[in-house]
């Protein structure tokens, strides 16, 4: 699993190439804590097969990056095929994004995102930043299993406070606490 205390916001982050994580599942990046403030830039360069368990003793806060803080951001990332579970603030690429946080130029294909509680999003669960040039596509499911329509539940972002532009969800079809992403190759 990743070591969250290695992650700096003394640092930018930056792929080199295209990584196939099918055996390595994931702890997350950043926590209440310990919030990720620094830049991690995909490069274009797809993440794939992508694990990530509810990591925290109250599950929340799950994603590649558990909780960006106010100077966060996340940009030029593809992530193809993947499976995020936990309680509430649960979503692929952030759990929790901040007032300042930013993520950018995102796109997610295949991705299945299960929340048992509130604000389950494909991207992120709840954010109060910027999310601009996102999209989810690809036979993707983004679910609640609070089965209510307080359960905050979307495409993009569970919750977003913050700002959503020219962000886009492929062939949706949703009830109360399921949003479904239909192929559409």
């Amino acid at each position: 699993m990743l070591d969250s205390s290695r992650w700096t916001a003394s640092f930018n982050y930056a792929l080199t190439s295209s990584i196939n994580l099918a055996s390595a599942p994931l702890g997350a990046i950043g926590n209440a804590t310990t919030k990720f403030n620094a830049v991690f830039d995909g490069a274009g360069y797809t993440l794939s097969n992508l694990n990530i368990p509810a990591h925290t003793s109250d599950h929340s806060n799950v994603g590649l990056f558990a909780y960006l803080g106010a100077t966060g951001t996340v940009r030029n990332l593809n992530i193809n095929t993947a499976t995020v579970t936990g309680f509430a603030a649960v979503g692929t690429v952030a759990g929790y994004g901040d007032t300042g946080s930013r993520i950018s130029n995102v796109v997610l294909t295949a991705v299945n995102v299960t929340g048992n509680d509130q604000n389950v999003g494909g991207v992120l669960g709840y954010t109060s930043g910027t999310v601009y040039r996102a999209a989810v596509r690809g036979s993707s499911t983004i679910q609640s299993t609070r089965n209510s329509v307080q359960a905050n539940v979307g495409g993009i972002a569970g919750t977003a406070f913050g700002t959503c532009a020219a962000c886009s969800v492929i062939e949706l079809s949703t009830t109360a606490s399921t949003v479904i992403v239909r192929d559409t190759q």
